[in-house]
C-alpha cells in the first residue's frame, strides 16, 4: 500500500472511531416505547438473515395503510437461526438491543433499520431460522411439543465475492468443500489467504482474513452446510456474527482477489453494486446455476425449478397448544401474514415479498422436507410464480406469462392465478 492510501485508510479508521464514540454516547430508546419505536410490539430472534424482509412488512405493519389501533411495530432480536427455536422452546427472555425500521426517505430503497434496547424479560413471539429444527447442532427430532414449524418463504443462499473481482464467476461444490472444510491446505486458487479463524476472539476482530464464514448456528452456514459436505462447525475462515458483519469483514479483507464468502439472497440482492454472486454446480450436476436465471436477473427461476441447490424455506417456531394450535395471537397473526393465510391492509404477501427478494412457497416448483438434498415436485394450490416475478423484476408480464382476469383468458389446463395463467 502506498503511503497516500495508508493516510487515506488511517483517516478513516479514526473518523469511524469518532463515529462510534458518538452512538456509544447516545441512549437508545426502549423497545417498548410506542412513541419513539411503535406500537404493539411483535418480537422476532433467532436467523438474520430474515430481517431484510422484516424491514419492509415492518414498515407497512406501521404505515398509514393501517388503522392506528391496528398498527404493529416488529421488533427483531437477530442473532443465529438456531437460537430461534431455542428462545421458543425455552420461552428465553431476550437481552440487549434489537432492531426495528421507519421508512427509508427514499421510497425505492431499503428501510432504515434503527436499535433499540430491550426490556428486560421479554420473551419474544417468534422465533425464525432458516433450517430445520434437526439442522442444529444437539437438536433431534421430534420436536418438542410446546412447539411448532411453521414454514414460510424460501431463501437462496448465495456465493459471494467483491464486485472488483470479475475473474471468478462460478464455483462448484467440490471447490467449496476444499476452501471451507480445509482452508488454506485446500489450495483452491485464488481463495487461500487466511482461512484458519483465530482462536481469540480479539484476533477474530482485528486479522482480516479474506475466506468468510458466518458461525455453526446460522442457518445459512447450515444451508451451505449440506450443499458442499462440510459440518457447520467445522467450517474455516473468518467467523462473523450476522449476515451484515460478513459483508464488512468481505470487503475489508487486504486481498480483494481472494475474498470469498456466502450470503442470504434478501441482503445480497440490496448489495449488488457491491458484490458479485457465484454460480454454483453442486455434486453431480454438470454445470454451474445462478440462484437466478442469468447473473444479471432477479427472477430466481433457478432456485425456483431446483437446478439452483443451495436454499431453504424460513421456518417459523411459535409456541402451540396441547391442540397444537398457536397458543400466542401475535404469533399467530405474523405467521398468517407471511404466508398469505390471514389477510392485512398492510400489504400483498407476495407483493412484499418480492420487494423483499425471498420467494412465496405459491411461486415454487420444487420443496423440502429436510435441509440438503433430494428436492421433490410440488404444485400449489394457487401458483403466483408469475405475479411474484412480476414484481421481483418490475417487468408488467414477465416471459412465459399471460396476463388474465378471469379463468376464460387462459389456454387449456390453466387457470387465473393472482392476475396470471398459471
Amino acid at each position: 500500500m502506498n503511503l497516500r492510501k495508508t493516510l487515506i485508510a488511517g483517516g478513516a479508521a479514526a473518523f469511524a472511531g469518532l463515529l462510534a464514540s458518538a452512538a456509544h454516547a447516545q441512549t437508545l430508546p426502549a423497545c417498548s416505547d410506542a412513541t419513539m419505536v411503535g406500537p404493539n410490539p411483535i418480537y422476532l430472534s433467532g436467523s438474520s438473515a430474515f430481517e431484510t424482509t422484516a424491514g419492509y412488512m415492518a414498515v407497512k405493519l406501521n404505515g398509514a395503510a393501517v388503522a392506528d389501533a391496528d398498527k404493529v411495530t416488529l421488533v427483531y432480536s437477530a442473532t443465529s437461526s438456531c437460537d430461534g427455536p431455542t428462545n421458543i422452546t425455552m420461552s428465553k427472555a431476550l437481552a440487549g438491543n434489537a432492531d426495528y425500521w421507519t421508512p427509508n426517505a427514499d421510497p425505492t430503497m431499503a428501510p432504515v433499520k434503527h436499535s433499540c434496547t430491550l426490556d428486560a424479560n421479554i420473551v419474544p413471539d417468534v422465533g425464525v431460522s432458516d433450517i430445520f429444527y434437526e439442522g442444529c447442532p444437539g437438536n433431534t427430532l421430534p420436536i418438542p411439543s410446546n412447539m411448532t414449524d411453521v414454514q414460510g418463504p424460501v431463501q437462496s443462499m448465495i456465493f459471494i465475492v467483491p464486485e472488483s473481482n470479475t475473474a471468478q464467476t462460478n464455483l462448484t461444490a467440490a471447490e467449496a468443500q476444499d476452501i471451507w472444510g480445509c482452508g488454506m491446505s485446500g489450495g483452491v486458487t485464488p481463495f487461500t489467504d487466511g482461512a484458519t479463524p483465530p482462536t481469540d476472539t480479539t484476533a477474530q476482530m482485528t486479522d482480516m482474513q479474506s475466506t468468510q464464514q458466518r458461525n455453526g448456528g446460522s442457518g445459512t452456514q447450515g444451508i451451505v452446510a449440506k450443499a458442499i459436505s462440510v459440518p457447520p462447525t467445522a467450517f474455516k475462515g473468518r467467523i462473523n456474527g450476522t449476515g451484515g458483519n460478513l459483508v464488512t469483514a468481505l470487503l475489508a479483507a487486504p486481498h480483494q482477489d481472494q475474498a470469498i464468502g456466502f450470503l442470504a439472497a434478501d441482503s445480497y440482492d440490496g448489495q449488488r453494486t457491491k458484490l458479485n454472486a457465484l454460480a454454483f454446480r453442486a455434486f453431480g450436476q454438470n454445470q454451474a446455476f445462478y440462484a437466478d436465471s442469468t447473473s444479471d436477473a432477479f427472477d430466481k427461476r433457478n432456485t425456483r425449478d431446483g437446478h439452483y441447490v443451495v436454499w431453504g424455506p424460513e421456518h417459523f417456531f411459535v409456541s402451540v397448544d396441547a391442540n397444537k394450535a398457536i397458543s400466542n395471537p401475535k404469533a399467530a397473526k405474523l405467521v398468517g401474514w407471511i404466508n398469505g393465510t390471514m389477510t392485512t391492509a398492510a400489504f400483498n404477501f407476495i407483493d412484499i415479498e418480492a420487494t423483499a427478494n425471498i420467494i412465496p412457497q405459491c411461486a415454487m416448483k420444487v420443496k423440502r422436507d429436510q435441509d440438503g438434498p433430494p428436492v421433490k415436485t410440488y404444485t400449489p394450490a394457487m401458483p403466483c410464480g408469475c405475479r411474484w416475478e412480476s414484481v421481483a423484476t418490475k417487468t408488467a408480464t414477465p416471459p412465459g406469462c399471460t396476463a388474465c382476469t378471469m379463468n376464460s383468458d387462459c389456454p387449456t389446463g390453466k387457470t387465473c392465478s393472482y392476475n396470471f395463467c398459471e
